[in-house]
């Protein structure tokens, strides 16, 4: 559900009433809240929806993908097993993406610490053997779908110039974490 151009119609009670409009079929489907305003949404997401966009659209490159990463790290909480957080499409081997091939695997492997959907925001047809491999990897999608469904998030301070590497983790099914060395 794509809020763009609702003009002043209050978001939760258009949500409300598509929510229960797609509950009344009696069949199972998803619902993806795109609103993009970060906690306001995230706070009332899973009343509404099974996900909501928390951010920008991250089709603009690498700049906005970092960005949405930082909201959705302080969304962690409101983030698990019937709700996620939205931080955008994956985007690597789109050609208007504007991402190197690392920042294609980063954004994947982001993703899967962040629990986050796997959409692919392009044509497969058109990627590249290494895009393929991104978007194959069974060890990062099994991350991604690990059934304790928790979010997970930054464990280190930001990077910056000094230095700019950071842990990123997210605990697992088994009581094991999944950890992401970044350095942006």
């Amino acid at each position: 559900e794509d809020s763009c151009n609702s003009g002043s119609q209050n978001f939760a009670d258009a949500y409300a009433t598509m929510r229960d409009a797609l509950n009344a079929t009696k069949r199972p489907i998803y619902f993806n809240l795109c609103w993009g305003d970060g906690e306001t949404i995230a706070r009332v997401g899973k009343t509404l929806g099974n996900e909501w966009r928390i951010a920008v659209d991250d089709g603009g490159g690498w700049t906005p993908i970092i960005q949405n990463v930082e909201v959705d790290n302080d969304l962690h909480m409101y983030s698990g097993p019937g709700g996620w957080n939205d931080p955008g499409l994956l985007i690597a081997g789109f050609e208007n993406a504007k991402l190197t091939d690392n920042q294609g695997r980063t954004q994947f492997n982001l993703w899967s610490i962040l629990a986050a959907k796997l959409l692919i925001s392009g044509d497969p047809r058109t990627f590249s053997a290494y895009t393929n491999e991104i978007y194959t990897n069974p060890e990062v999608i099994a991350v991604d779908q690990d059934p304790l469904g928790r979010q997970g998030r930054r464990l280190t301070s930001p990077g910056n110039a000094t230095n700019p590497g950071e842990v990123w983790g997210r605990e697992l099914h088994d009581g094991a974490w999944a950890l992401l060395f970044f350095n942006n």
